[in-house]
């Protein structure tokens, strides 16, 4: 009786150990898990923040190079309306991502221009001219209007545009305006190289770029572009839910220009679903304690009755 009751207090004695083992490795396990959860997150958002900085920065900087390159030709000889076509020409030819150049007089007509498309009419109600009158401008993404008909659209989707437009003058005196149009497809093959680096590393990544003038998806999933963005961000990194339901940890910029380029103010978004699996990584080591007690206490019973036996 006596070594059945000593028998029973040693089991008792091994349950408390192995309950107080249990609730203790819980506690140290979900203290790592947590901090390793949130180590993982600041991993992911920093990764995320980069990629969109990098996206925003390589936007602008293209934006500069054609600034730059529309800005040199304010030197064109406006007398020679010829030599000012073939000039145009040649700029692009050798940069095609202009989809349309041309030069106007003082009230708006275009007197020069690339293949000689609009040449005689009038852009004088265009913001490419009234906004460059007196100085350089730059125009967010928007949809052909007068060129819709007139320029080769093997896609059949609609064209859309980025104006920069600057003044010219001669003497002090408005000339008129060199006026360019600059083919969005670009945009698209600057997201389409970056969608490709990031999905060999995660498949589950998405790229947004946003207009700052009216919040519309410019460049992204293809249900999203056209749309306005259905959450709101602060630049950084943010975990939010989106409009399917799912959170998503995102990393968001905005394009601040580059040297004398002022910039178009597009946000940049970044977006990764914070879920890590189906199965979450604090349950491993409960189910490694409660097997691990589940043993001990089958040997101490086994133990127990081999004694009882004996």
């Amino acid at each position: 009786m006596i070594k059945s009751f000593t028998m029973r207090l040693g089991l008792i004695l091994a349950l408390s150990i192995a309950t107080l083992v249990f609730l203790l490795t819980i506690a140290l396990t979900s203290l790592i898990s947590h901090r390793a959860s949130d180590s993982l997150e600041q991993e992911i958002g920093k990764r995320l923040s980069t990629t969109s900085h990098q996206l925003a920065d390589k936007l602008d900087f293209y934006m500069w190079s054609r600034y730059q390159e529309v800005q040199l030709l304010q030197g064109l000889d406006l007398e020679d309306p010829d030599a000012t076509r073939r000039l145009l020409d040649q700029v692009q030819s050798n940069i095609p991502a202009f989809s349309w150049m041309g030069v106007t007089d003082a009230e708006g007509t275009v007197v020069a221009s690339t293949n000689g498309i609009l040449e005689e009419a009038s852009i004088a109600e265009r913001p490419v001219y009234l906004e460059a009158k007196e100085a350089p401008f730059i125009g967010d993404v928007h949809e052909a209007v007068l060129l819709a008909e007139l320029l080769p659209n093997p896609t059949g989707e609609p064209l859309q545009f980025v104006d920069i437009s600057v003044p010219l003058f001669q003497d002090g005196t408005f000339q008129g305006v060199l006026a360019t149009h600059l083919s969005w497809a670009w945009g698209r093959e600057v997201l389409g190289h970056f969608n490709r680096t990031l999905h060999e590393q995660v498949d589950d990544t998405d790229l947004f770029v946003v207009s700052e003038r009216d919040n519309v998806v410019l460049l992204g999933p293809d249900d999203l572009v056209g749309k306005p963005l259905p959450v709101s961000f602060t630049e950084g990194v943010s975990v939010k839910e989106w409009e399917d339901g799912q959170d998503y940890l995102t990393g968001m910029s905005i394009g601040e220009g580059y040297d004398e380029y002022p910039g178009l103010g597009w946000r940049v978004v970044v977006r990764q679903p914070a879920e890590r699996g189906d199965e979450d990584p604090m349950d491993w080591p409960v189910r490694i304690s409660c097997d691990g007690r589940h043993r001990l206490v089958t040997r101490f019973r086994r133990h127990e009755t081999i004694e009882t036996n004996y």
